[in-house]
């Protein structure tokens, strides 16, 4: 059953990583249009031969790194990082364009972790009585958003491009892959509750005693600060082989531009949109 949940993960978001780099495509085009210089509209050129250069193989990538997420969460295993764990902070300091790579990636999860703090708030104990009740926070979720941030990242270490074509990746990815983790995370919270796996969990909000606005409670001890550990409620019940039961794979809620979720969605990525590829002649070869 833990297989199903490899699939539905790495099914699901791998249907969103390809249209992210199909979408990163036109977009370089568009900001190669818009460039105030040569030197500028050439870097977005080459940018977008590089992307069509590795399409197949940032798509490869970004999925192995979430397998091996899954593999690593159930095995009881720590999150991968790939060198963005605190030890290595300082030396990454030096070097400039891994620094801006690591601002994106915060930015980006910790603004997903407040949008989704509920979601992943519920998911994160439930994920944790699958794995045998050891608890877990949200970077440590293979299908949370750090997680999902970070193998872009994984996936874009093959790309030789600028610092500008970097950040227009993570925003497209922050715009196009994001929404949808949201998505994921209330499919997967809607079937453990349909299986009775811990139903009842209440998820409740603190007041900032500075500011008085509501703030969510994403970490465990702000949690526990207010409320016992959620347990099941009388009346549940938590099948004894609760830890694999997983839920079954699942389709994405796709966007009005749909990928249907089959073998053909996960097949070698389309040629470009009609408007990018006409924009090919323009492209230096």
């Amino acid at each position: 059953m833990r297989d199903n949940f490899r699939k539905s993960t790495l099914a699901y978001f791998s249907v969103f990583a390809r249209k992210l780099f199909q979408s990163l495509d036109q977009a370089l085009f568009e900001a190669a249009e818009k460039a105030k210089s040569n030197v500028e509209q050439s870097s977005y050129y080459e940018a977008m031969r590089e992307m069509r250069a590795k399409a197949d193989k940032l798509t490869e990538r970004y999925q192995q790194f979430l397998e091996q997420g899954v593999t690593d969460f159930f095995s009881g295993a720590a999150a991968t990082r790939q060198g963005f764990d605190e030890p290595s902070r300082e030396l990454k300091l030096v070097d400039n364009e891994a620094l801006e790579d690591e601002l994106a990636i915060t930015v980006i999860v910790t603004r997903a972790n407040t949008r989704f703090a509920e979601s992943l708030w519920k998911l994160n104990r439930r994920l944790a009585l699958l794995r045998g009740g050891k608890s877990i926070e949200d970077d440590d979720n293979p299908c949370g958003p750090a997680h999902l941030t970070y193998a872009l990242s994984h996936a874009a270490e093959i790309l030789e491009v600028d610092k500008k074509s970097r950040l227009l990746m993570y925003k497209l990815f922050d715009k196009l892959v994001i929404p949808r983790a949201g998505e994921f995370y209330e499919k997967l919270n809607k079937h453990f509750v349909e299986n009775n796996i811990l139903p009842n969990l209440q998820f409740s909000v603190v007041k900032q005693n500075d500011t008085g606005l509501p703030m969510p409670k994403t970490s465990t001890d702000a949690i526990a600060s207010t409320q016992a550990a959620p347990v099941a409620s009388p009346g549940s019940s938590v099948p004894p082989d609760v830890a694999h039961q997983i839920p079954p794979a699942m389709s994405p809620a796709m966007p009005p531009a749909s990928i249907p979720l089959t073998s053909a969605a996960l097949a070698p990525m389309s040629p470009p949109s009609q408007s990018a590829a006409a924009a090919s002649a323009n492209v230096p070869a």
